[in-house]
């Protein structure tokens, strides 16, 4: 196990979706969760994410603060958070147009993301992250042979006397 982020390393999450003439109606990391009848209707689209370093996350996190006039403190403008740590961490994707071609990613583009398909993104990517060596069970697949974030321990206070 490294301590140290693999930059060269990807996360392969594959988002199943289901959408109709209004848009998208529904997405899954697994297809498990949806009727055997119903899954020939879902479409896939996957994605290559990177794994940030500490020093990346912060700077996500740092473009994503806001002046709050009120208080007159920086907050976390978390709308902003998601895109901007969306933008950061994608770098690859299958997505074809409406004729078959790929779209080039671009962060417009990933911006222009259907809502439903960009929060499945970031939950297949989380769970990628927290996941050792075999694939999480929501289908985020570890592209890597280096072991990923593994969770916290818990840290138990001493008995006291």
């Amino acid at each position: 196990m490294s301590l140290f982020v693999n930059e060269k390393a990807t996360i392969k999450v594959t988002v199943h979706y289901l959408e109709s003439k209004r848009g998208i109606l529904a997405a899954t990391l697994d297809l498990k969760d949806v009727p055997e009848a119903e899954r020939k209707d879902f479409k896939s689209v996957s994605f290559e994410c990177r794994q940030l370093t500490w020093k990346q996350s912060n700077e996500v996190y740092r473009q994503s603060r806001k002046h709050n006039q009120l208080t007159q403190s920086e907050d976390v403008d978390w709308e902003s958070y998601k895109e901007n740590h969306l933008v950061r961490i994608l770098v690859a994707w299958d997505a074809m147009d409406e004729d078959g071609h790929l779209v080039p990613m671009s962060p417009d583009n990933i911006l222009k993301l259907h809502p439903i398909i960009a929060e499945t993104i970031r939950l297949g990517y989380s769970s990628g992250i927290l996941v050792k060596e075999e694939p999480a069970s929501v289908n985020a697949d570890v592209s890597t042979t280096e072991s990923s974030v593994l969770p916290i321990p818990t840290i138990t206070q001493p008995a006291k006397k």
